[in-house]
């Protein structure tokens, strides 16, 4: 249970504005009937109640989804669960988040709206990267920005490009972080979009503060608390204060961090913002603790803690996963129902061309002959077909083995090179290249995409068969399945070849095989119609 603030030092928050438009919308409810005006101002109600009471914004966003489908408004309802997911987030529950964005997400993917399945896709990374999925998130902010670039949405492309480089910064990719967040920075001032500038800012300045660039890091956080200011954003307030306080801490003045923290803690309560109240009990711990006040640090980190641990729930994670997983099937299954309606619209055209043939005997029997011949010659192109499937993963499985060893030859080359002044410009870039992986993300899709052409089923039944597998371990049984050496498996992953084994022993723990097992039989066995191959018992 979490404990209550009452008797520690604060900061009281005036919320009688909010409530004043928050009741003047009420009262305009009262007089409207359900149609799409009440509708629209539902959805500025929630805005408004989101800014001071969590709770009543949850229970006016419901009416809004009931009412978006009473009217059959499908586009209003997904907007409405995109509201809903970003209140849930926002107290912590990324469980319920997740789930009301796939509900989301399959209505626009449904009405084939390109533009809002990019914003989805970007507020699934986000809750994703909250919870240090990188490589889930990754997968959903890399299809938000092919989307948005596509359309030239220069908006998206600034909140992509931010997402994205969060998560570089935290896999230590450091410049490439910097160059994402100076890119949507200066989208941001272009388009005059003040809202999102302060979130950049303040990426920005938590870069520069893991840099102990302590000065550029407080001016990057007080450039987005006065636009936070400006804007009545309390929850970016609240998220900047955690990072002011932060910097104090670094810079050894406890007394201004503690000050910043408790702005923060009180901001945070007023909208009921558990992700970054914790933060602030966390800097007011550390805060307390610099100032030998250990009475109280001992309060705010038993406060921290109790917080922490409701947000940090296990099961959280792995039903994220089963979520997202149904998500698939879903979609699966809708495919699915296509083609079998196609099937039996066939069928209805064939059956009614033999009865047509029982008049015409010999016409319906010249008519099966041609059929059957063409049936003969397709299951000939299909073979010939698979063969070329074959040849191509094998000329891209060779491609990338001679790309890992011509790279690993450069960088030796460069190694044991004198390097000149007026080469230096040329050496900077070369080694930005050799700061990637060798399998890129590009690399990766085009061997992911030729490997399924010929193994149409591996993924799935591995992802089916072990729910919470990674997409590393993923990568690596695909590797494991073309038989790759394990130095070349480490070449092509940009890794040691110790690095590999461990990896390798991971994969075999994931799949429950004993010591005796062998992880590569095991992996060779699988059939792609997702059924393991009878093999004959050892003896």
């Amino acid at each position: 249970m979490l404990l209550c603030l009452s008797g520690l030092p604060g900061v009281s928050i005036d919320v009688s504005a909010q409530s004043s438009k928050a009741d003047s919308l009420k009262a305009v409810l009262q007089t409207l009937p359900e149609d799409t005006t009440r509708l629209n101002t539902l959805f500025a109600l929630i805005s408004e109640q989101s800014k001071t009471n969590t709770d009543e914004a949850m229970q006016t966003a419901q009416a809004s989804v009931e009412l978006a489908r009473k009217l059959h408004r499908k586009v209003s309802e997904a907007k409405a669960y995109s509201r809903i997911a970003a209140l849930y987030n926002r107290i912590g529950d990324a469980v319920k988040a997740t789930d009301y964005l796939l509900q989301g997400l399959n209505i626009y993917e449904e009405l084939h709206d390109s533009t809002a399945i990019a914003a989805m896709n970007n507020n699934m990374g986000l809750v994703y990267s909250d919870r240090g999925e990188n490589e889930e998130a990754l997968a959903h902010l890399n299809k938000a920005l092919a989307i948005w670039t596509r359309r030239n949405y220069t908006g998206g492309i600034a909140r992509a490009l931010t997402n994205i480089g969060e998560i570089y910064q935290r896999q230590g990719k450091r410049k490439l972080a910097l160059e994402n967040y100076q890119r949507a920075l200066a989208i941001c001032r272009e388009i005059d979009d003040k809202r999102f500038s302060g979130t950049v800012l303040n990426l920005t300045g938590e870069f520069y503060f893991s840099e102990k660039e302590y000065d550029k890091a407080l001016q990057y956080h007080d450039q987005a608390l006065k636009i936070a200011s400006e804007l009545d954003d309390k929850a970016t307030q609240a998220e900047t204060y955690v990072n002011i306080s932060h910097v104090y801490i670094g810079r050894q003045q406890p007394d201004k961090a503690l000050e910043a923290a408790l702005k923060g803690i009180a901001i945070a309560r007023s909208i009921d913002y558990k992700v970054a109240l914790a933060d602030n009990y966390e800097k007011a711990m550390k805060a307390s603790d610099m100032k030998k006040d250990y009475q109280q640090a001992y309060t705010y980190q038993t406060l921290y803690h109790a917080l922490k641990d409701s947000l940090e729930n296990s099961e959280n994670i792995s039903e994220m996963q089963r979520l997202n997983h149904l998500h698939v099937l879903d979609r699966k299954q809708a495919e699915i129902t296509l083609l079998q309606q196609q099937h039996q619209a066939d069928l209805f055209r064939r059956n009614t061309f033999l009865v047509a043939g029982i008049l015409l005997l010999i016409i319906g029997l010249l008519v099966y002959n041609r059929q059957k011949l063409k049936s003969k010659r397709q299951l000939e192109r299909n073979e010939y077909q698979l063969q070329k499937k074959e040849q191509q993963l094998d000329f891209l499985k060779q491609s990338l083995i001679e790309k890992s060893e011509l790279l690993e030859k450069m960088t030796k080359e460069m190694e044991a090179a004198n390097v000149q002044p007026d080469e230096q410009v040329q050496i900077e870039k070369f080694n930005r290249i050799l700061e990637s992986n060798i399998l890129t993300q590009e690399d990766w899709e085009n061997f992911k995409h030729a490997f399924e052409e010929v193994y149409p089923n591996f993924f799935a039944m591995l992802r089916y068969k072990y729910q919470d597998i990674t997409a590393a371990e993923l990568r690596l049984a695909a590797l494991l399945r073309m038989n790759l050496s394990l130095k070349e498996s480490a070449k092509m992953l940009g890794v040691s070849p110790d690095s590999v084994k461990q990896s390798r022993y991971r994969l075999k723990k994931r799949l429950n095989l004993s010591e005796n097992e062998s992880l590569d039989e095991f992996i060779n066995r699988l059939d792609t119609r997702g059924a393991m191959r009878k093999t004959p018992a050892s003896a």
